[in-house]
């Protein structure tokens, strides 16, 4: 596979930062490919919720990784979300990705509790 590559994500250590000063950090991506890197960081991590809005990647680069089922593990169980859309996708399917991007984010940070996963 080819892909581009970055050696430092910027909004990975912005949100590492804010999340050790107590913020609670939601980081939202929005692109055509998935936040893998990002997704991979804070994978066991309860102190950074990750949500990646991007094409289908059944059928679009990284192909491997930004499913639904890939929630996080361990601590970070349920502090991951990837909506992925169809190419082509229309602005009606692409707002409500971003609807349920705001709504669970705003879920996950404003109840009290804090394990909710009922995305």
């Amino acid at each position: 596979m080819v892909g581009r590559a970055s050696y430092l994500n910027h909004t990975a250590l912005a949100a590492a930062t804010l999340a050790k000063d107590g913020a609670r950090v939601a980081v939202l991506d929005i692109n055509a490919h998935h936040g893998n890197g990002t997704e991979d960081i804070f994978w066991q991590s309860a102190s950074v919720l990750t949500v990646s809005i991007h094409a289908d990647p059944a059928h679009d680069y990284p192909y491997f990784s930004g499913y639904a089922d890939e929630i996080g593990n361990s601590a970070g169980e349920g502090f991951n979300l990837n909506l992925s859309l169809e190419s082509g996708s229309a602005w009606a399917n692409y707002s409500g990705a971003l609807q349920a991007a705001i709504t669970s984010t705003a879920r996950r940070w404003l109840s009290s509790k804090a394990a909710m996963t009922d995305w």
